[in-house]
């Protein structure tokens, strides 16, 4: 049986705002802090199955819709798309605690350089950094004519950025504390923008140093959702050829070695494939999935090697009785 006990409430932030993240997704868009238990016969502390921030973490009333998760040792750090506002979990305790106050734009993907939070910032079209242990603001980048700027991956001193509206990645130099000026690459090759109005540029994954892994969550041939090999130095993308099963409502992704895991948030749903030595095809292993999914998003590795999955509750109206778990999922 899962536990799942509400963790210590925070200040309210300053007031934000939903309605351009809601419109940008085309949804109404609406993080159970646990018991600790001690197993004294290995010694092994049982980490909660489920953690749900309190929804005052935010302004107003809409609660705290997540929608990007990063993990660091025992700390993952949600944002939310209501209004920015960024929190910390301690995975083995709980514990959420405030790190950056609202600022009234959504954060959407999130991702760790050393010091730093990276943050997208949707329909703001910024490209985020704060210090991840005292929440200080280091810089923000503007993306003149963004769509959305929804999710990041991180490959040596450069982050790079999807835009779910727009046929391009954005790189942003990120070298210790200093953050450079971002850069455009358009996407070539056989990545081409679905019909107006669907997702297209979501997760985002590095398979090695001069080449991405990308989702399309709305695939332009009807298929559902692809996959695509990007290189970096042009923006040529390939389509990756998968066998053996789907990717439908492909939204982030992660990878280890060979090992590509998709979240089909829509599916309530984790894809795990296997990926070719070169990456240019992957063969459907499983799916993972828990009864505490309600439309994940994002996922990431715990300190135990388990999948940490956020809920945004896409469809369900936002109130601050609405419940945004995040949940443990042994691989």
């Amino acid at each position: 049986m899962k536990t799942a006990l509400r963790s210590h409430p925070i200040h309210r932030s300053t007031p934000g705002r939903i309605a351009i993240a809601a419109a940008a997704f085309g949804l109404t868009v609406a993080v159970a802090a646990p018991a600790l238990a001690d197993d004294s016969n290995d010694r092994q502390t049982r980490f909660p199955e489920t953690i749900t921030p309190p929804n005052d973490a935010v302004a107003g009333d809409l609660g705290f819709q997540p929608e990007g998760i990063v993990v660091k040792g025992n700390t993952a750090y949600a944002g939310s798309l209501v209004d920015g506002t960024i929190v910390t979990v301690n995975l083995r305790t709980g514990h959420t605690a405030p790190l950056v106050a609202a600022d009234g734009d959504p954060a959407v993907g999130l991702k760790i350089a050393g010091r730093l939070l990276l943050v997208a910032g949707g329909p703001s079209g910024e490209l985020r950094a704060y210090d991840r242990r005292s929440g200080a603001e280091v810089a923000v980048r503007d993306i003149t004519g963004a769509g959305f700027v929804n999710d990041l991956t991180v490959v040596g001193d450069t982050a790079y950025f999807t835009d779910s509206q727009r046929a391009v990645i954005y790189a942003l130099p990120v070298d210790g504390d200093t953050v450079g000026e971002p850069r455009e690459i358009p996407l070539g090759g056989d990545f081409v923008l679905a019909p107006p109005g669907s997702f297209n540029g979501n997760g985002i994954a590095a398979f090695d140093a001069g080449t991405l892994i990308l989702g399309q969550s709305a695939d332009p041939d009807g298929s559902g959702s692809a996959l695509y090999l990007v290189d970096v130095s042009s923006g040529e993308a390939t389509r990756i050829t998968i066998t053996g099963g789907d990717v439908t409502a492909a939204d982030g992704l992660l990878l280890k070695g060979r090992t590509l895991y998709v979240v089909q948030n829509r599916e309530n749903s984790i894809a795990q494939l296997r990926l070719s030595s070169d990456g240019t095809e992957a063969t459907f292993v499983r799916t993972l999935t828990d009864p505490d999914f309600d439309v994940p998003t994002t996922i990431d590795f715990g300190p135990r090697g388990d999948l940490y999955a956020v809920n945004a509750r896409f469809g369900t109206p936002g109130t601050d009785a609405v419940a945004y778990e995040i949940v443990r999922v042994q691989r």
